[in-house]
């Protein structure tokens, strides 16, 4: 970070006292982070958010007492602040996560697993750190909702209309990329799309394991069946693959549809999944027949993709920035030239339909 950048002012709940400290080594003044204050439990913790006001906050969702979720409710009704989540790696760390996303947590870094050795290596350093910067550059939960607003799983929409049975058999295909305030962006498209949709793949910038939580979530909100993508796995319309954390995802062609192509490859633009790999596989296996969607997230990953896409003719649509927790992919995308559309959230998939029904 720059010199002349103030420095994040981050505040860590925790009740493990080899946590705080870790944070305290992570989160330094040199790097562009100056930990305010940490706190080993909720009660603590709201004195100290009221009194120093920080920019972002580090919360631990297992604690003694009042457990995390119940205080991240409390603090999006009374003081709304950016929230990484700091969570076990296991199923129940995983299933309590996706509750704090829709709460209005906007990052999530593991304890443990394979972020770091014993949770706290170099991986993990690097992933903590791009977390809090991401939250830092977020738009609080209050101001996103009452801008222009979006929805949301607490907000479902009503689905669209059915697509035609002409639209169905031209063999067109979606993928969609996120990453920070995807999760709760991704609800709205799945809660909005048709019985009939397309064939979707999505990358949603998570965790291994949360992945499959989050697409087990997706599956409950609409019409559309949703899973955690694996090799191989065949798609028609109305189903869609949530690529797994820490895999790379690619769109193959199959005997009757798109299918599912998953292997451990490179990171890309640092981030396994990559929006980027799955985009530039479907150009490669669907060219022209191929709709675009990049949704909130910092950073760049996408915007290339998205490009390709248009380049080779398919159709693409970048989240607008009133709509986005993070206008970092989409912006990017924009001054690429790489989106065709730009709208908000929820308009995205009424487009998407509107357009299949003309080709």
């Amino acid at each position: 970070m720059s010199g002349t950048t103030a420095p994040i002012r981050v505040l860590a709940v925790d009740d493990s006292a080899v946590a705080r400290n870790a944070y305290r080594l992570l989160l330094t003044p040199e790097l562009g982070f100056d930990l305010i204050a940490t706190a080993p439990d909720a009660g603590i913790a709201r004195r100290k958010i009221a009194a120093l006001r920080p920019d972002v906050v580090i919360l631990d969702i297992e604690m003694p007492g009042e457990d995390g979720l119940t205080f991240l409710e409390w603090l999006m009704q009374h003081q709304p602040t950016p929230v990484v989540v700091s969570s076990s790696y296991s199923s129940r760390g995983a299933e309590q996560t996706m509750r704090a996303f829709s709460l209005g947590a906007v990052e999530v870094v593991c304890k443990g697993g394979p972020q770091g050795v014993a949770g706290w290596g170099e991986d993990f350093s690097a992933i903590l750190r791009a977390a809090v910067q991401a939250a830092a550059r977020a738009r609080h939960r209050s101001a996103y909702r009452s801008g222009a607003a979006t929805t949301s799983a607490a907000t479902p929409v009503a689905p669209v209309v059915p697509l035609s049975p002409r639209a169905i058999r031209r063999g067109n295909c979606v993928v969609i990329g996120a990453s920070t305030g995807g999760t709760e962006a991704l609800s709205t498209l799945v809660a909005q799309m048709p019985p009939d949709f397309p064939p979707t793949f999505i990358v949603q910038h998570m965790p291994p394991l949360y992945t499959r939580a989050f697409a087990q979530r997706l599956d409950t909100l609409g019409a559309v069946r949703v899973k955690e993508a694996g090799e191989g796995d065949m798609i028609g319309p109305g189903q869609a693959l949530v690529a797994p954390g820490g895999m790379q995802l690619r769109m193959g062609v199959g005997h009757s549809g798109p299918v599912a192509r998953v292997s451990p490859g490179p990171r890309v633009n640092r981030h396994a999944p990559s929006v980027d790999v799955l985009f530039d596989s479907a150009v490669e296996a669907y060219r022209s027949r191929v709709i675009g969607v990049l949704l909130t997230g910092m950073g760049n990953d996408g915007a290339e993709g998205l490009l390709h896409i248009r380049e080779a003719g398919g159709s693409t649509v970048a989240q607008d920035e009133a709509t986005c927790v993070v206008y970092g992919m989409p912006q990017e995308a924009v001054k690429r030239g790489a989106a065709g559309k730009v709208l908000p959230v929820d308009a995205i998939v009424p487009w998407i339909v509107a357009l299949l029904a003309e080709r």
